[in-house]
């Protein structure tokens, strides 16, 4: 399964705007598995403690823990640097900031980014005027709203307007929009994007790292542990048609994975952020770890990230993931979490309410639609029937 977080998402990190993926880590129980899930299974001689089978059934039972949490509160940032030729040249550095909200049936998405992220264009944004994206499904509603930073708008009336009268017309027009449905989304977010960095899914995997490890052609334990960080590690090396893979598991906090390498080349399974890649490397450091309501969070890790395409294209990223908030079970109704936060003034459009004029200019106002004269829109209840088509959107 999947992160969420789409991995164009987490692929185009610093270069573009994206998904990402889950870092949870759970305490379990040892656990025994058929060893006929490798061609070569090898230990080390002489090495004790658990075998690879072992290794992997507990990596595969901790992510499986991970399903049973169907409702929480995650708000993470991600700061770091990159070069991408399909960005443009030079150095780009991007903060983003992202929270996630489900009680298993409803969900809440927002995304902030800001610095020299705009695709082509060498425009600093600031944090007080990001680039925005959200959604929201509260039960009854499909909510998408978003904007693009206020200094790019003003420099595209600059380039298409001659008067300053036209260019503040633009600027305002293009203020945040607002896109209302009446239907579930089609293809609502995976449930396994807990957190937007997954032990399970690294980076340029399109399977979770225990079903690449169980297609292995040759894969081994080290006979000595390896110490990262204040932990003793067991090291696991593999080789499949996903590539080569090195994984540190950590045994101190749910049998996670707390360093990782991942090289892949022509002819193997991968997927890169702007398509297939001929070459892909990953490296994940540093993860730092903390208990919340007995399942080992990772708070904190560095990735290092580096794709290669046939074309001559390239796109290389730095970052640094960082957990602000994790709350497992929270009261929903008590913290309205699923209460549209939406900025006034942001222009409204309808899709698919039989009885709502599609001519008429709407806004959104103290909580609520508002009409030209300023007159409450009630919505509610006024969705197309069943024939009404699913349509991609985006912001």
């Amino acid at each position: 399964m999947r992160s969420n977080l789409s991995l164009s998402d987490e692929g185009r990190l610093i270069m573009c705007n994206t998904p990402a993926k889950v870092l949870v880590a759970l305490v379990v129980c040892a656990g025994m598995v058929s060893l006929g899930w490798a061609r070569t299974l090898r230990t080390k001689a002489g090495r004790t403690g658990p075998t690879v089978s072992q290794l992997v059934s507990r990596i595969q039972q901790s992510q499986e823990q991970g399903d049973k949490i169907h409702s929480y509160i995650v708000k993470w940032e991600v700061t770091g640097e990159g070069r991408c030729s399909f960005m443009g040249g030079g150095r780009r550095k991007m903060r983003v900031y992202k929270e996630r909200v489900t009680d298993g049936k409803r969900f809440y998405y927002c995304e902030k980014k800001w610095g020299n992220c705009l695709m082509g264009e060498d425009i600093l944004i600031t944090k007080d005027d990001p680039k925005v994206r959200a959604r929201l499904w509260d039960g009854q509603t499909y909510f998408f709203w978003g904007k693009l930073p206020t200094v790019f708008i003003e420099q595209l009336a600059r380039r298409r307007f001659k008067t300053a009268d036209e260019r503040a017309e633009f600027v305002q027009s293009r203020a945040g929009s607002v896109s209302i449905r009446g239907r579930e989304p089609a293809k609502p977010p995976a449930h396994n994007a807990l957190i937007n960095i997954s032990m399970g899914h690294l980076q340029g995997d399109v399977e979770r790292i225990d079903k690449i490890l169980r297609q292995a052609d040759t894969i081994s334990v080290r006979k000595e542990m390896e110490r990262v960080g204040e932990s003793l590690c067991y090291v696991i090396d593999a080789v499949s048609r996903h590539g080569k893979h090195k994984v540190w598991i950590d045994p101190e906090h749910g049998y996670n994975i707390a360093r990782a390498r991942v090289l892949k080349g022509p002819g193997h399974i991968k997927i890169g952020a702007w398509g297939q890649p001929e070459t892909l490397s990953y490296s994940l450091d540093n993860v730092r770890f903390r208990k919340i309501d007995d399942v080992w969070v990772a708070m904190e890790a560095d990735r290092k990230y580096d794709e290669k395409y046939a074309s001559g294209d390239f796109m290389t990223s730095d970052t640094h993931y960082r957990q602000i908030e994790v709350v497992f079970d929270p009261n929903h109704e008590a913290r309205r979490s699923f209460d549209p936060n939406i900025p006034d003034g942001w222009k409204v459009r309808f899709k698919g309410f039989q009885a709502i004029d599609g001519k008429q200019e709407f806004t959104w106002r103290d909580g609520a639609v508002v009409n030209g004269k300023g007159g409450k829109v009630d919505f509610l209840g006024r969705a197309a029937g069943p024939k009404a088509e699913h349509r991609k959107h985006g912001l």
